[in-house]
């Protein structure tokens, strides 16, 4: 029985749904097959667009269709999907346009594995408003900071992924990886969403000197051109050497050493240019109950240079996993950031319970940020056909060397029940709570119900 994303904040639809993609075709079987999901459902909200003025109460009819198809054999996988959801406002909100294709999506995915090659490659579609909470401030499910507060428009993505590697059982091996994402954003009002088209390629070769070290050779360049009125270009561009192993049983590690090169240009010429000396190294030792890991990078890119350096440790525990990281982060002309992680799983009789926190600089469009994302998750089953889950999701995204920045957070309380063997129910309340920078608070709580069902066939 498929759980909807309706009832789920975004981090566990998110979530679920990459738990979703890959292994279904292993418990498939050989063969083809495919699935059709239906669900019809009605939504109660007092602020479903997370404005900063609500007029309140709207009702909302919401229907969901999916397709999906899945086959595996020995050496190839093959997947594809394409999904859509169809509003239509009952009460409440101008309902002069009542009714409108929410969000709609395609993805294909296809592998192949050789004696001593292998080939990856998948494709993305998606469009969606940004008030979906699903799929709002992730593209292609990398978090963007700029989305997390937002006043209207919708935004759709396209993206091509394929990875070839050759070698993979050769002292000489070969991996190229190849990308290309194009985002528009449509009546959005924010001026921090430019429409951008982003483009990389990175190519590592592999020489096995002994079963106990390999030396590498790496390479790489992206670009990310903006729209107008910016038409703002960024540039990166990698080449290095490094060394991969183990050395003694248990203890492997990692390093590289790269020549960085970050420019950035638009109509007029060259705005900024930065280039230097990059160095990453990982170190892990293997312990009876776990995993110490070790790791420190300092690269540049368009902000400047970014030093990182953690610690994390890792327990295996019989019903389940827990791992804890503490790091810092340094950046050009900004304080050092102190960065935590930690993931853990625990599976109990009757459900399972998830929580995760990540904080990680990264850069976009040019800015350095900090974002952390929080996540936490429980289900339990309350009899053989129904149960009940429950989540929280915090997502923030500041400037880094700044303890302010927009913030959403998201927490939901569920019941399903199977009410015969083909057809489900689902039902609940969320609660969602948006903060940009020195703004004001927007609220929105929202009671759902929806009817499912998923039908599964093979050709």
């Amino acid at each position: 029985m498929k759980i909807l994303v309706t009832g789920l904040s975004a981090t566990a639809a998110l979530t679920m749904t990459t738990l979703a993609a890959a292994p279904l075709m292993a418990q498939e079987g050989p063969g083809l097959r495919g699935t059709l999901s239906f669900s019809q459902g009605l939504e109660a909200s007092d602020n479903p667009s997370l404005i900063r003025s609500p007029e309140g109460t709207t009702i909302t009819s919401r229907t969901t269709l999916g397709f999906g198809l899945n086959s595996e054999t020995r050496t190839e996988r093959f997947s594809f999907g394409l999904d859509a959801r169809f509003d239509n406002v009952l009460s409440g909100e101008d309902t002069s346009d009542d009714s409108a294709i929410n969000s709609r999506g395609a993805r294909l995915a296809y592998s192949r594995e050789g004696a001593n090659s292998a080939l990856q490659f998948s494709a993305r579609y998606r469009e969606a408003d940004l008030d979906d909470e699903t799929f709002g401030f992730f593209v292609d499910g990398e978090f963007d900071p700029d989305a997390l507060v937002i006043d209207g428009g919708s935004r759709r993505t396209t993206s091509l992924r394929g990875v070839f590697r050759y070698g993979t059982q050769s002292p000489f091996g070969l991996s190229l990886a190849a990308r290309t994402s194009s985002t528009e954003y449509i009546d959005a009002v924010d001026p921090d969403l430019i429409d951008t088209d982003t483009t990389a390629l990175d190519a590592t070769a592999r020489f096995r000197i002994n079963p106990a070290l390999t030396a590498l050779v790496v390479a790489g360049t992206s670009s990310e051109e903006e729209a107008e009125p910016s038409n703002v270009e960024r540039t990166k561009t990698y080449v290095g050497a490094g060394v991969e192993g183990e050395i003694r049983a248990g203890l492997s590690y990692s390093g590289q050493i790269t020549l960085d090169d970050s420019e950035t240009s638009n109509n007029m010429g060259v705005i900024s240019e930065d280039d230097g000396v990059g160095v990453t190294l990982s170190v892990t030792q293997e312990q009876p109950d776990g995993a110490l890991t070790f790791g420190a990078a300092s690269r540049i890119d368009e902000a400047g240079r970014l030093t990182t350096a953690s610690v994390e440790r890792a327990f295996y525990m019989p019903l389940g996993n827990l791992a804890v990281s503490l790091g810092v982060a340094d950046r050009d002309d900004a304080d050092i950031e102190i960065t935590t992680g930690l993931t853990y799983l625990r599976e109990t009789p009757d459900g399972q319970l998830r929580a995760a926190l990540t904080q990680q600089p990264s850069t976009n469009d040019g800015d350095a940020t900090l974002n952390t994302n929080l996540s936490v998750a429980y289900g339990q089953d309350l009899s053989p056909v129904s149960g009940w889950d429950a989540s929280l999701t915090y997502s923030a995204a500041s400037p880094f060397g700044s303890g302010s920045g927009d913030s959403r957070t998201s927490a939901s309380i569920s019941y399903n029940r199977e009410l015969t063997e083909d057809w489900g129910l689902r039902t609940g309340l969320r609660h969602s709570r948006a903060k940009d920078d020195g703004g004001d608070t927007r609220t929105s709580n929202t009671l759902f119900l929806n009817i499912e069902r998923d039908i599964t066939f093979g050709f």
